[in-house]
């Protein structure tokens, strides 16, 4: 009798220690409304309320190791992991922007290890930018190697790196919880993957969800499904009510989607995708950054193939745009018929504004740049200029009467360029380039997303 009396104690308290270890403790203070979101195979496929008392709101994990965050009405935390054994704390610190700190998450700092080496290699990759487009556009043989080759140490880098993380990951008992999530290539993956198995260290676990993974998570997964529920408003509808808000949320959400529809995509490349799969995926891609780091991932025969000609051109045009770079002159007429050329804001800061009538996250920009021209215009150091990817030059109108911009405003197919293409490096809408008092581009950007860059670079270059 005092046996089994000493089991079922036992047992009630390993019961009870493994119910503790599978829970999130949430610490908030404040009255703004707080969603808790999981993450199921690879989808934020549930967003729950958390309901506060006396600060504290607690949630049990079922099946864990799961993935976690917080969600507001305007946005994201970061994630978190909840293991097998852990008790997981979540210190609310700040709502808008919300800004987390997490305690007991053993998994999440391996994991943002990893997401650090991939944020690391990209930086890397970026600063040989000119570098590449000069031997790329020129055809320099000798300069190309020599960018080739730094791009090579850099991956060899970034991979080691990778394996001096997954080894200290294994150490721990954590690979399951965060191999299959991290963001590394595929092949990479794999590598690991059959090295373990010869090693007899891997669980059958493991090798299915990983399976699953290479199988579900395509470029397509991420930029239709990773976030359907807001791609379909029931998500919007559910974590705000106001516009602004909504727009806030929506806008942080096509920032997300797109870093991982990049990262998935080069991460992809090496598992036999098909051309016309990449000439697809790159329709997709409307930032410079992005484009010039897929085209760096491709090898030299497939960067020449004739079939891939649409991936060069984007970024050959988008590049004539990019941050650094000299805004070549060009002039044409106003509404009122008046003559204007981007010479003529030459010593002050000038927004250049590319929109069109029907594009409505252009038109939903207006009332900030509306306001952004209100506060400084009378400073003579800034000014607007909007410019119209309009080819109905009646719509244009209309658009104008309809939104009453105190700006200058000119139809780009009307406009004469110094450089006829230079128009099209504008690939996505809206399109907001910033122009120097010297007519340098010190910011372009495409997306409704990019204001608070927009008005970042602005502010502190007139409040100094």
């Amino acid at each position: 009798m005092k046996i089994l009396k000493y089991n079922l104690l036992l047992g009630l308290l390993a019961w009870t220690m493994a119910a503790r270890g599978q829970q999130v403790e949430i610490l908030y203070e404040g009255e703004e409304p707080i969603w808790l979101s999981e993450q199921h195979h690879f989808v934020w496929d549930k967003v729950l309320p958390l309901h506060f008392k006396a600060g504290k709101a607690v949630y049990e994990v079922r099946y864990a190791p799961k993935v976690f965050r917080l969600a507001t009405e305007t946005g994201f935390s970061s994630c978190f992991f909840v293991g097998d054994r852990d008790h997981v704390t979540v210190t609310v610190l700040n709502v808008d922007p919300l800004n987390i700190k997490v305690e007991g998450d053993i998994s999440g700092a391996y994991f943002y290890e990893l997401e650090n080496v991939s944020r690391e290699y990209t930086r890397e990759k970026l600063k040989m930018t000119n570098e590449y487009m000069k031997a790329w556009l020129e055809k320099d043989t000798i300069l190309q190697h020599w960018v080739n080759q730094w791009l090579k140490r850099f991956k060899l880098r970034r991979d080691s790196a990778y394996m001096e993380i997954v080894n200290r990951v294994m150490k721990k008992g954590r690979l399951e919880e965060i191999l299959v999530k991290a963001n590394m290539p595929l092949a990479l993956k794999k590598e690991i993957v059959q090295d373990l198995k010869k090693e007899g260290k891997i669980t059958g676990r493991l090798e299915e969800e990983l399976d699953l993974y290479m199988k579900m998570y395509t470029p397509d997964y991420v930029y239709y499904f990773y976030y359907y529920p807001y791609v379909w408003q029931e998500q919007i509808n559910l974590l705000s009510s106001n516009g602004e808000k909504r727009e806030r949320l929506m806008n942080e959400v096509y920032r997300v989607m797109n870093q991982e529809f990049y990262n998935t995509l080069c991460n992809c490349l090496g598992e036999g995708m098909t051309r016309e799969k990449l000439i697809d995926y790159v329709k997709n891609i409307s930032d410079f950054d992005y484009c010039i780091g897929v085209h760096m991932e491709l090898d030299e025969q497939i960067k020449r193939d004739s079939a891939l000609n649409q991936l060069s051109e984007r970024m050959e045009k988008m590049y004539q745009m990019r941050t650094g770079k000299a805004m070549g002159n060009f002039s044409s007429k106003t509404l009122e018929g008046k003559k204007v050329s981007l010479a003529d804001y030459r010593g002050k800061y000038v927004l250049l504004d590319f929109w069109a009538s029907w594009c409505g996250p252009c038109r939903r920009l207006l009332p900030k740049i509306r306001k952004l021209y209100e506060k400084y215009y009378a400073t003579g150091k800034f000014d607007v200029l909007g410019v119209s990817k309009d080819v109905d030059r009646e719509k244009w109108l209309r658009a104008l009467k309809e939104e009453n911009m105190a700006w200058n405003n000119i139809l780009a197919k009307e406009a004469s360029l110094e450089d006829p293409s230079q128009f099209e490096s504008v690939m996505g809408l809206p399109q907001m380039v910033v122009v120097d008092p010297k007519g340098n581009i010190v910011l372009s950007v495409s997306g409704g997303d990019k204001w608070d860059q927009i008005n970042k670079v602005i502010e502190d270059a007139l409040e100094e």
